[in-house]
């Protein structure tokens, strides 16, 4: 059986090797190899992007600026065009509580995807796909877009990645609320491959009218790139 031999480098002794050179892999005394995280290594390629949804103190509506949620008008959706595919490695959602929700008035978020189809149709406010890497070496070429209120032509077919429910409690005789707010942060050790045509879809409502925000991060790659298959 071969034998693999890492360069022993506990303390000092770290080289950058230029664009295309054979660099020798290096370690710990104990032989353990030290990695980047795959993530960290597509945002030095400028491979990764994010955007984030509500700005500051002014937070997007759910439920297609209603209530309940209408799977019609995502609160947010990232399109992915074919011959692209996208990895979602991190989607957090942050709702307010709601001054108008009664005992048991549910509220919830859900984070999935369309595998079929890319979104189309609809009125929405389009947003900005930012590079991780600031110099911006590469652009996006998926077509990101948050708080529809008129439908897309067709309803997405949605597969859940995640999901939130919360029933709060309120106490009406001493006007005392659970104020817990919704919080859902989605960032899964094994990632899906959203290959376009396709769609990242982020809902959240509730019986009570429910506002919210949402930051979400994922790399992007080519689907006839090698590491998309």
């Amino acid at each position: 059986m071969a034998s693999i031999f890492v360069k022993a480098a506990q303390t000092g002794g770290v080289s950058i090797a230029g664009e295309g050179d054979d660099q020798q892999a290096r370690g710990t005394r104990d032989g353990s190899l030290f990695a980047a995280p795959w993530i960290q290594g597509l945002i030095l390629e400028g491979r990764c992007y994010m955007i984030q949804v509500g700005a500051l103190t002014t937070p997007i509506v759910g439920g297609g600026d209603g209530t309940i949620i209408d799977l019609d008008q995502p609160e947010v959706n990232i399109g992915v065009p074919s011959g692209t595919a996208i990895m979602p490695f991190r989607v957090d959602v942050q709702c307010e509580s709601s001054a108008t929700e009664a005992d048991n008035d549910i509220g919830e978020i859900i984070i999935g995807f369309d595998r079929l189809a890319t979104n189309a149709g609809g009125t929405f406010t389009d947003e900005t796909a930012v590079n991780l890497r600031t110099d911006n070496p590469n652009s996006s070429l998926t077509d990101p877009n948050s708080a529809y209120t008129v439908n897309q032509t067709t309803e997405p077919t949605v597969i859940e990645l995640a999901r939130l429910q919360r029933q709060p409690i309120v106490d009406v005789s001493s006007v005392a609320r659970d104020n817990t707010t919704l919080h859902l942060r989605y960032e899964p050790s094994v990632v899906p491959v959203l290959v376009g045509p396709a769609q990242l879809l982020v809902y959240w409502g509730g019986v009570a009218a429910r506002s919210g925000f949402a930051q979400l991060f994922w790399a992007e790659l080519p689907t006839t790139s090698r590491i998309s298959g």
